[in-house]
């Protein structure tokens, strides 16, 4: 063997070694979800699709939250892709048509599916996949876990928390930017709901609020932020946990976040109004 080899092999041999006992980071678990593109979804689009879906996956592992059906994300290419899926899951053309005007992403309620509108915003700006996929998912999270019998705002809150969590994981910003960013919108409202409005639990109520231009996202997403504080995610997890094993809705907000849901809207009214002036 010639000499420089032998300087130089015990090395290699060594650092072969510390390579093979290094612990190997392990894909994160997808066998929760299936997704299908439709044909001409490019491949920007794609590629954040599936970034976007890793970074959901190790929130889900993360958080311990399993699903008992797996999702099936259908991704249109483009606006008429989005209203034929739409429309082959029950929409009528008129409503397909409404929908794709005023969202980029729904979750069905009647069905382990998630249809994404093929944009050009999601094609081009991989944070804009981040600002929807995450949030449908966990409307499926709590379809599975107990959605339809929680308040209006909490609905909304649960599904915006997690997405931002999912921004922040994927590096674009922390948390505390998005919650400024709702901060700012009840601020510079005209006008605001009182929290108990965001209480209701018929949809039809936080869907009107909205519909009048109310930021109910964003007070809903910012009451949530205050509940959960320091404690992070798991707070929300381990209420739909809750939920998910048969206990009463507003028992298990009382035992979650230890506060009565009447005393915590008058809290957020003080809130909302010190923010406003």
């Amino acid at each position: 063997m010639p000499l420089h080899l032998r300087r130089v092999l015990p090395a290699l041999l060594a650092a072969i070694c510390i390579l093979a006992a290094a612990p190997v980071a392990a894909a994160a678990d997808r066998s929760w979800v299936k997704v299908a593109y439709e044909a001409g979804a490019s491949q920007e689009l794609r590629a954040n699709v599936e970034a976007s879906l890793d970074t959901v996956a190790d929130l889900l592992g993360e958080y311990r939250i399993y699903l008992t059906q797996p999702i099936t994300v259908l991704v249109s290419a483009d606006h008429e892709g989005y209203v034929r899926m739409l429309m082959g899951y029950g929409y009528t053309r008129d409503k397909a048509e409404q929908t794709a005007r005023q969202s980029a992403g729904v979750s069905l309620n009647a069905r382990p599916v998630i249809i994404l509108k093929g944009s050009d915003a999601l094609k081009r700006d991989r944070q804009e996949v981040y600002r929807v996929l995450p949030h449908e998912i966990f409307h499926q999270v709590q379809r599975q876990w107990g959605r339809l019998s929680t308040v209006n705002w909490m609905v909304e809150a649960a599904p915006e928390l997690f997405r931002i969590k999912a921004s922040e994981r994927a590096g674009f910003a922390p948390a505390g930017v998005y919650l400024g960013m709702e901060i700012l919108r009840v601020k510079h409202a005209k006008a605001i709901p009182g929290a108990a409005e965001l209480a209701s639990k018929d949809y039809a109520v936080f869907s009107a609020l909205a519909g009048k231009g109310y930021p109910v996202y964003a007070m809903s997403t910012l009451m949530l932020s205050k509940l959960v504080d320091d404690a992070g995610f798991d707070k929300v997890v381990y209420f739909y946990q809750q939920l998910h094993h048969g206990a009463d809705p507003d028992k298990a907000f009382l035992s979650t976040f230890r506060v009565p849901m009447g005393w915590f809207t008058k809290d957020m009214d003080a809130y909302f109004t010190s923010l406003r002036q």
